[in-house]
């Protein structure tokens, strides 16, 4: 029984803070985006906003390639 009211409190407060991000975003911009549309499975990185996929896939390519970096220094 504990674990799910973890769980659910978790999920209010990830909840919570989502609507904060709006609210704020309202504010900030004077009113709600022009689209006033979000969707959650996107995500803004370096600038536009992308799939969650597409996102990590850039870091995971990022990520990678630092690695190789380090094993390039290394030798």
């Amino acid at each position: 029984m504990r674990k799910h009211k973890n769980f659910d409190d978790t999920l209010k407060l990830i909840n919570q803070s989502f609507f904060q991000v709006i609210c704020q975003t309202h504010v900030l911009y004077n009113g709600p985006p022009s689209s006033n549309d979000f969707d959650p499975e996107m995500e803004v990185f370096e600038g536009p906003i992308m799939s969650r996929d597409e996102v990590r896939a850039l870091r995971s390519v990022a990520e990678l390639a630092a690695t190789e970096d380090v094993e390039v220094e290394d030798q």
